[in-house]
């Protein structure tokens, strides 16, 4: 698996609106680009901030995925939504647990 460590900075006073649009793109195209899962974090002492962990089956879906057209413009409608851009760390994903936790 490989993915990316996301941090966001979504405007206050379209928060809900973020967090709605990001879980729309997951549903109508994660399965299609070998989205495996996304989660997402919300720091205790970052109220303005989500830090997402996206999963992907494969590097290479992972990079068709960051160069896919239509990826960009999902991208542009949400940057209108955020503070500032996004930082991206993206890597290899191995699991520590064996266990399966449902969320």
């Amino acid at each position: 698996m490989y993915g990316s460590l996301i941090t966001y900075r979504p405007k206050p006073e379209v928060r809900d609106g973020f967090t709605a649009l990001a879980k729309d793109w997951v549903t109508r195209r994660g399965a299609d680009v070998g989205l495996v899962a996304e989660y997402a974090l919300e720091p205790d002492d970052q109220t303005d901030t989500v830090i997402v962990l996206a999963v992907f089956a494969s590097r290479d879906a992972y990079k068709a995925n960051a160069v896919d057209p239509a990826m960009d413009a999902e991208y542009r409608n949400l940057r209108t939504m955020l503070v500032e851009d996004p930082t991206y760390v993206d890597g290899a994903i191995s699991a520590i647990e064996s266990n399966v936790v449902p969320l």
